[in-house]
């Protein structure tokens, strides 16, 4: 006997089910359900929502923001702050760029200072009736900078927490470097209007960040010119970065870089060039050989970097003061002089007429003074030799040695521990300085 489906007697809906060509068509539909269908239903409590839509421009449009107001019956969420933002007014602002500039560090977090705004924009976007203030400047190289937005809340505060808090800020900023603390401002005063500061060189048996530490500790100094020995031309890219991160901790400048040497190799000179933009310096010490000239005059043309010629005492190339006149005559305004005063006095010349007679063409001094007018002899601190140091500073200012020049204290003697006579050098130098400032 053969076995039957034993199947019970059943009503099936069978809905049509028509397939079509993806290709074909572009969209799709929903059939609608039957009268006697019983579709299941979403169970949605009823809630109100405030939506607030924020339209965002591109940054480096200056576009500001716009907000769009709540409808009427919207139920806006409240903070649990609201005690405190009805005391506080706050204004948007669009500050532009900022420049590169190390950041305040307060509780772990970098803040930047803002500058003030150009007059308001009638076209920016406005916020309880006050207009928001656009403000974009460039960096110091002229490239343009991250733009950001910050708000800015003024509170109602007592004029004693007022008081107490910017006492704490700015002793915070001093501690941090993030001011100018009253033994910077001190130590930037103490030559009148020169940038007096140091080559390096006299630190020459000291690695660079022990020589950089001496410098700020020690000296309390705020202008380097780098000789090879710290910082060659072969330094890799991420050396650079660090040694310039570190003299800008230590609110120290490297305004000189030297003594190189150039030649007939246009491709190596032009090493020097990019090694003395990647450092931001305009002043190049230099030892140029005669056939270098034509290489020289197209790279300070084409870098807007200042060529140096120092002159190394008796048997150099550049011995006596006719023979740097003579190398700069009829040169680019960018070629000029780095006056040694010691070689000078080495090789039995003026250095103070040397000042005179390149006048306009002096862009560095290496202020050292010597025992004796002779080719062998040794470092004294200056002013105990023949080095007449106020009239060094008589002429610098007669000849108006710019502040982009390179004034730089080198004394070589004691090259294990100098500091003590780097001291009393600096002390003659300040005392010098300050009388030419106030005659």
């Amino acid at each position: 006997m053969q076995n039957k489906a034993n199947f019970r007697k059943s009503q099936v809906d069978v809905t049509p089910l028509v397939i079509m060509n993806y290709e074909e068509k572009s969209d799709w539909t929903l059939g609608e359900n039957k009268p006697n269908s019983n579709p299941i239903k979403p169970n949605f409590r009823k809630a109100q929502m405030n939506v607030n839509s924020l339209i965002t421009k591109d940054y480096r449009k200056n576009d500001a923001f716009a907000v769009q107001k709540n409808k009427p019956n919207s139920n806006p969420i409240q903070s649990q702050s609201k005690p405190i933002l009805e005391r506080m007014n706050v204004n948007f602002c669009a500050t532009g760029y900022y420049e590169s500039k190390p950041a305040i560090r307060v509780a772990g977090k970098p803040t930047f200072a803002v500058r003030k705004g150009r007059p308001n924009n009638p076209n920016d976007a406005r916020l309880s009736g006050r207009s928001l203030p656009v403000s974009a400047w460039p960096s110091h190289d002229g490239q343009r900078r991250t733009e950001f937005r910050s708000m800015t809340i003024k509170m109602k505060i007592s004029r004693r927490r007022f008081l107490t808090s910017s006492a704490a800020g700015i002793a915070l900023m001093s501690l941090q470097g993030g001011c100018t603390s009253t033994q910077t401002t001190s130590s930037r005063g103490r030559f009148g209007p020169f940038r007096f500061g140091i080559q390096a060189h006299a630190l020459r048996n000291f690695p660079i960040d022990e020589a950089i530490r001496i410098i700020h500790d020690d000296l309390q100094l705020h202008w380097v010119e780098f000789s090879r020995k710290h910082l060659p031309v072969e330094a890799a890219a991420g050396e650079i970065r660090r040694v310039r991160a570190l003299l800008n901790r230590n609110d120290i400048t490297c305004n000189a870089l030297g003594v190189h040497r150039f030649t007939a190799n246009h491709d190596a000179n032009r090493r020097v060039f990019d090694f003395a933009r990647s450092m931001s310096v305009r002043n190049i010490s230099a030892n140029p050989s005669n056939d270098s000239f034509d290489s020289l005059e197209r790279l300070v043309a084409e870098y807007n970097i200042r060529i140096a010629i120092h002159n190394h005492g008796p048997g150099a190339s550049y011995d006596k003061v006719a023979d740097v006149t003579d190398a700069v005559k009829g040169r680019h305004p960018n070629i000029g002089a780095c006056v040694d005063t010691g070689h000078f006095i080495r090789s039995a010349e003026d250095p103070i007429e040397a000042i005179y007679r390149l006048k306009g063409r002096v862009f560095g001094l290496h202020v050292k003074d010597v025992a004796e007018q002779t080719k062998k002899t040794h470092d004294v601190i200056i002013g105990a030799g023949f080095l007449d140091v106020d009239a060094m500073f008589e002429a610098l200012k007669d000849v108006n040695f710019g502040a982009d020049g390179a004034l730089s204290l080198e004394f070589e003697g004691n090259p294990d521990d100098p500091v003590a006579e780097i001291k009393q050098c600096i002390a003659v130098a300040a005392e010098a300085a300050q009388k030419v400032a106030s005659s």
